[in-house]
C-alpha cells in the first residue's frame, strides 16, 4: 500500500495490514488501515521516475464499517498498523493547497462514487473500464492535484480516465464535518413483575434518529415496547420500533403476565453519513511523523450502538410449614386430640427380657436375614426362662409350708 512504492517484479509492494480498532480521541469516524489494494494499478510519476502503486485503499472502523480511500500524500508511505480519524481539510495539506477543490470534482464524478463503470467508459470514449483501472485511473488524477506531479497509469485505458478527470476538474468545496453521534441508554431500576411496564430506559444521543430492537428471543416470547401506562408501541415481528426514538425519549417493555423469570436486551443503534471528500488523517498526526493521508472516495454510514437490560420475577407464595422432626425423631404432634390412643414411647414398668437382634444368630435361610416382625429363634429359650421362674416359684412356696408346719409342731 506504500504509494510511493517501487515495482518489484511486475507487483506491487505494499504495507502490511492492521486489525480493526476503534481507536481513541476525537468526534470523526476512527478506522484502521488494510491490507494491500482493493483495486488499482501501476502509475508513472514525472516520466518514468519510479512506478507506484496506486488505487483504492481500505480502512475499517471497529463495527466493520469499510471506507473506501485515495492517497492524497504521495511521498509520505503508510505506517503499518496505523489508525486514522475523518478530518475536514485544514488538519492536513489540502488546507494551503490551491487545487484541493478540483481532487474534490474528482471524487464525485469518478469511480466509486460513480459505480457505473460502463457510462464513465462512455465519458472516456473508450473500451469499458474494470474496476481496477478506474481506480487506477481516478488515483493518478488525484496525485495530479494534490501532490503536483505528473502521474500516467501503465494502462492505456486507465490513462484515458486520467486525462479525461485532470482536464475536465473545477473546484468543488469541501463537505461539511459528520461528526460521530454518541448514543447511551440508562435503565436505573428497569426490574419488576410480569404484565407490568418495566422501566424507563432512556435515551441519550447527538443523533437525528435512533432504532431500538428486542433482542429475539424475548420477541418471540410476546416480550413488547409499550409507554409509561403499559401501552404497547408499534412494532415489526423482529421487535423493531416501528417509528425511531430521539434524545430524551423513555421507552418502556413489558412481559406477558404469567411469564416465567426472566429478561430482556434493547439494542439500539444511531448513524451518520460520512461524505465524498472528507479526509482522514493518522492519530497523532504531525507534518513531519504522519501516516500518508486518504481521502474518502465513497458515502459511508458511521453507526454507533448502545445496550440496556431488564428484568422480571415472579414473586413467591407462602406455604402450610411441614412437620418438623423433633429431637427425639418424632413428629411434631397435632393441636387437634385423636380419638386413637397413642403407643406410649415410655419403657414398660413390667421387666422385659432382653431380645437379640435377628441378626446376632445364624438363620435357617442360609445367611439371608429376615424381616423382624415380632418373632424370631429367641422364643424357646424366652420359654425355658419362664418355665424356670415357675419351678423356683413353687419349690419355694413347699419349703415355706413345710417350715410353718414343723414350728407349729414343735409349738
Amino acid at each position: 500500500m506504500l504509494a510511493s512504492s517501487m515495482m518489484v517484479g511486475g507487483g506491487l509492494a505494499i504495507a502490511s495490514a492492521a486489525v480493526a480498532d476503534s481507536g481513541t480521541g476525537g468526534s470523526g469516524a476512527v478506522a484502521t488501515l488494510q491490507d494491500g489494494l482493493k483495486s488499482g494499478g501501476q502509475i508513472t510519476i514525472n516520466d518514468g521516475s519510479w512506478n507506484a502503486g496506486g488505487g483504492l485503499i481500505v480502512l475499517k472502523a471497529a463495527d466493520g464499517t469499510e471506507f473506501d480511500t485515495y492517497c492524497i500524500d504521495l511521498h509520505n508511505e503508510t505506517q503499518t498498523g496505523a489508525k486514522y480519524q475523518e478530518s475536514d481539510w485544514s488538519g492536513i495539506s489540502l488546507a494551503t493547497n490551491p487545487d484541493a477543490g478540483k481532487i474534490n470534482w474528482i471524487l464525485q464524478n469518478s469511480y466509486p462514487q460513480v459505480s457505473d463503470l460502463t457510462a464513465l467508459s462512455k465519458d472516456i470514449k473508450g473500451a469499458p473500464l474494470t474496476a481496477d483501472e478506474a481506480a487506477a485511473g481516478t488515483q493518478a488524477a488525484i496525485w495530479t492535484y494534490s501532490d503536483h506531479v505528473k502521474a500516467v497509469p501503465v494502462d492505456s485505458t486507465a490513462a484515458a480516465l486520467a486525462t479525461y478527470l485532470i482536464a475536465n476538474a473545477t473546484d468543488v468545496k469541501q463537505p461539511t464535518q459528520s461528526v460521530t453521534p454518541t448514543l447511551t441508554l440508562t435503565a436505573p431500576g428497569a426490574a419488576g413483575a410480569p404484565g407490568a411496564p418495566l422501566g424507563p430506559i432512556t435515551i441519550a444521543t447527538t443523533g437525528a434518529a435512533v432504532t431500538a430492537q428486542l433482542d429475539e428471543i424475548s420477541s418471540k416470547a410476546g416480550v413488547v415496547f409499550t409507554d409509561a401506562t403499559g401501552t404497547v408501541v408499534l412494532s415489526d415481528k423482529s421487535g423493531k420500533l416501528i417509528k425511531p426514538a430521539k434524545d430524551g425519549d423513555k421507552l418502556y417493555v413489558k412481559a406477558p403476565a404469567g411469564a416465567s423469570a426472566g429478561s430482556a436486551t434493547i439494542s439500539a443503534s444511531t448513524s451518520v453519513e460520512v461524505q465524498v471528500g472528507r479526509a482522514f488523517r493518522s492519530l497523532n498526526y504531525t507534518p513531519t511523523d504522519h501516516s500518508q493521508s486518504l481521502i474518502l472516495a465513497g458515502s459511508q454510514t458511521n453507526t454507533v450502538k448502545a445496550t440496556a437490560t431488564v428484568s422480571w420475577t415472579v414473586a413467591t407464595t407462602s406455604s402450610s410449614p411441614s412437620p418438623s422432626a423433633t429431637p427425639s425423631g418424632s413428629a411434631t404432634p397435632s393441636t387437634t386430640p385423636s380419638t386413637t390412643p397413642s403407643k406410649s414411647v415410655s419403657p414398660s414398668t413390667s421387666a422385659a427380657a432382653p431380645v437379640p437382634s435377628a441378626s446376632s444368630s445364624p438363620s435357617s435361610t442360609g445367611g439371608k436375614s429376615l424381616a423382624f416382625t415380632g418373632g424370631g429363634g429367641s422364643t424357646p429359650l424366652i420359654a425355658s426362662v419362664a418355665g424356670a421362674l415357675v419351678l423356683l416359684g413353687g419349690g419355694a412356696v413347699f419349703m415355706m409350708r413345710r417350715r410353718g408346719r414343723h414350728s407349729r409342731t414343735t409349738a
